[in-house]
């Protein structure tokens, strides 16, 4: 099994006060160790849902209790995140990796997020 730093970017568009979702796929034989990530974005959202299709839920976020990006470390700032979680978010081969946000900005919005990852190959 081989493990080596790897960085995710992950971009969205999301339309006035619409919705989108940044995802990743992690191919068969890999997993994907999610240890932090730094975001920018050209307007306001907040983080709806954190899950991988295989229908792990990593959040208790819902379309009716978001978690507004200025709770991010300084959202709204370029290059800020949460830049160590308590444990990483384990995403296995097979599976993808989706973070479901929503503009409240009230225009279109640019979300780019880079996710600090180990990349695990040889599963």
């Amino acid at each position: 099994m081989a493990r080596f730093p790897f960085l995710v970017v992950l971009e969205v568009v999301l339309a006035s006060d619409g919705e989108g979702t940044l995802s990743h796929n992690v191919p068969a034989g890999e997993s994907l160790e999610v240890h932090g990530w730094i975001q920018s974005s050209t307007g306001g959202y907040n983080i709806t849902d954190i899950r991988t299709l295989g229908n792990r839920r990593n959040t208790n976020a819902s379309q009716s209790t978001e978690i507004p990006d200025t709770h991010i470390l300084g959202a709204g700032d370029a290059n800020n995140g949460i830049g160590s979680l308590a444990e990483p978010l384990v995403v296995e081969g097979n599976d993808t990796l989706e973070i479901a946000l929503e503009d409240t900005s009230s225009s279109s919005n640019t979300v780019t997020w880079t996710l600090n990852c180990v990349r695990v190959t040889g599963n």
